[in-house]
């Protein structure tokens, strides 16, 4: 009996360790799923980000043509498809496109309008890059309207909202539009003279 226990205790004594071996490598396996699982995003937060992007390029491309009343219509189009979504920044953003058109076509008066519903539909939005695009386009406006102290300060919070939002190539693209209205602000508050 005594020689029988023995390989059965070393047999045991082996096996202990793969035991442990495998209990860690699932632990740490599932660990490592649970973290991934936990940083994705999540399907709603997807569906925002695409609606964003689409929203964004596509007012873009219509903005460049020169198509304002194809511009309204599609911004319309994306406000129903927030208000499904219940997605306030969503209609901000259509808001604050059709205050850009209204600011490019000298309608300033509407312009400001939509911008004063942007900003209601922004302003508790949690995405750091709505904000920035906000005071950038409110820039704009004071800018148009020749008041460049104001674009300046709208350049100023755009820039502070821009740092603090995730990376994207949106966010870059942005960066670049606030280096140039910040140069033209400052050139035409001075009248051109150098500093």
């Amino acid at each position: 009996m005594i020689s029988n226990s023995k390989p059965d205790r070393i047999k045991n004594y082996k096996t202990y360790p793969e035991i442990m071996a495998k209990a860690i490598f699932i632990s740490i396996f599932t660990g490592l799923l649970l973290f991934m699982i936990s940083c994705s995003k999540s399907p709603g937060e997807k569906e925002r980000d695409h609606f964003d992007t689409s929203l964004l390029n596509r007012n873009s491309e219509l903005h460049l043509s020169g198509e304002y009343e194809a511009l309204i219509h599609f911004n319309i189009e994306y406000l129903k498809k927030a208000a499904k979504m219940n997605y306030q920044a969503g209609k901000g953003l259509c808001y604050l496109n059709i205050a850009d058109v209204n600011v490019s076509a000298g309608n300033y008066e509407k312009a400001l309008f939509f911008f004063n519903k942007a900003e209601k539909h922004l302003e508790n939005s949690g995405n750091m890059y709505h904000k920035a695009l906000f005071y950038n386009d409110y820039g704009l406006y004071y800018s148009h309207l020749e008041l460049y102290d104001k674009a300046i300060a709208c350049d100023n919070k755009a820039f502070y909202y821009l740092k603090k939002a995730n990376s994207s190539a949106l966010k870059t693209k942005l960066y670049s539009r606030l280096y140039i209205n910040r140069g033209i602000y400052y050139a035409k508050k001075d009248g051109g003279k150098p500093p």
